[in-house]
């Protein structure tokens, strides 16, 4: 009889599976619950304006490039550490006398409360708050931030982009500068890159005119008009694969939606 009293019953033993099961998911679940995970909002995606942003990846462009010459391409490879290449990037002269600023997501912050600075030739952030020369970290504590990731909040204001986006974009060869939405739609999706400047369409939203050419590049009827040559590829139409990360999602009427992606297989 105690042995028998020993012995979970069958309702117990179907109960203690079932709690493991949840504690523990088999493989295939837990790839079907990160496939259905909602993509992470990113409000600084959201489109400003097709005139704005394409200058805005222009000058990023141009930015990230003379950073490149700076710091020498052979120097840039898969794996560079970011944080590394964000001192470096600080001390190459490419941003110097730019304007900084901590820009600290919190609930009534607008654009005037942000913290600016501006960068030195050593690399440093002149603080306007104190007029002193100070680093990345010693700034963000002047922004009354413990958060101990500057080069995530710490965003050059000429080409609004964080220090820690703008070293990754440093790292691409070629660097990637489309827009990451349709023009002509404001949409994110399987988007066709003009290679003569920023624009982005989907193949639907051209009509039947100006339609990619298999290893042919690809131009868009502004650039064509312009008799502008192609520039960053030499393999036919060029497609990117980033997330829009739900920004469209939070754009409103005429965003897009929330599933939007923009992808490339260049």
């Amino acid at each position: 009889p105690a042995a028998a009293a020993a012995t979970p019953s069958a309702d117990a033993l179907q109960q203690q599976q079932q709690q493991q099961h949840q504690q523990y998911p088999a493989p295939q679940q837990q790839q079907q619950q990160q496939r259905l995970a909602p993509p992470e909002f990113n409000p600084d995606l959201l489109p400003k304006g097709a005139q704005r942003d394409m200058a805005l990846q222009r000058e990023r462009r141009v930015l990230a490039e003379s950073a490149q010459a700076e710091l020498g391409p052979d120097s840039l490879g898969p794996d560079t550490n970011v944080a590394t290449l964000v001192q470096r990037i600080l001390k190459c002269g490419v941003l110097t006398r730019k304007t900084v600023e901590y820009r600290k997501r919190a609930k009534g912050l607008v654009p005037s409360d942000y913290n600016r600075g501006t960068i030195t030739s050593a690399g440093l952030i002149r603080c306007v708050c104190h007029g002193q020369d100070i680093t990345m970290s010693e700034f963000e504590q002047h922004s009354n931030s413990q958060i101990h990731r500057p080069a995530e909040y710490i965003f050059i204001k000429s080409v609004d982009m964080s220090l820690k986006s703008f070293a990754n974009l440093v790292l691409q060869k070629p660097i990637e500068s489309n827009l990451w939405y349709c023009l002509a739609c404001n949409e994110g999706g399987d988007l066709l890159c003009c290679e003569g400047c920023p624009a982005a369409f989907h193949t639907a939203c051209l009509g039947h005119q100006n339609q990619p050419v298999a290893n042919q590049e690809w131009l868009c009827a502004d650039c064509l008009m312009a008799g502008k040559k192609p520039r960053w590829s030499a393999n036919g139409p060029l497609r990117r694969q980033v997330p829009l990360a739900g920004a469209a999602a939070a754009a409103g009427p005429g965003g897009g939606s929330s599933s939007s992606m923009r992808r490339s297989s260049s």
